[in-house]
């Protein structure tokens, strides 16, 4: 009886192990990112800045993109290039990183940004984290402040209900 549970759960290990080790890999090349999060960061603010809703920085939206981005092939080098770019961009007309800038100078980068040519890196980095950011910061439910306090399909939607 022993010897048979020693080899289920020898068996249950061997199982077991390259998942321990495929997840502790993934974990540890999230910390060696060539992904600049401060300047990803200071861009998402700009996209997505502070109001009565908080901040893309504030709900972690940067993490997320780049946690985002290794499940997706290529997108950690459209990533990094992008924020290549925008740096570049900072250090050649301000002379300081965008992470650095003040508002209307990280506007203004943004802005060269978003008025690049298709097909371009810059046009692609600055759509793809655009749409991907908005898409996470709305579905979290502190940037719902001041729109609806829960989804309405539980309940309907008051005025349909009212007319039917």
């Amino acid at each position: 009886m022993y010897r048979r549970r020693f080899l289920g759960l020898l068996c249950e290990a061997a199982v077991i192990a390259p998942l321990v080790f495929q997840i502790r890999t993934a974990s540890a090349s999230l910390d060696k990112v060539g992904v600049n999060s401060e300047t990803l960061s200071a861009f998402l603010d700009v996209l997505i800045p502070k109001d009565e809703t908080p901040s893309a920085s504030e709900l972690n939206i940067h993490k997320k993109i780049i946690s985002h981005a290794y499940r997706i092939e290529n997108y950690i080098v459209l990533l990094e290039q992008g924020l290549a770019w925008l740096d570049l961009q900072s250090e050649t007309y301000f002379m300081k990183p965008y992470a650095a800038l003040g508002a209307r100078e990280k506007e203004r980068v943004t802005y060269l940004a978003s008025t690049q040519d298709a097909p371009s890196i810059v046009q692609l980095f600055f759509s793809r984290i655009k749409n991907d950011a908005l898409f996470i910061y709305y579905t979290q439910p502190e940037s719902w402040k001041g729109m609806i306090e829960s989804p309405p399909q539980p309940y309907g939607y008051p005025d349909f209900q009212e007319i039917g």
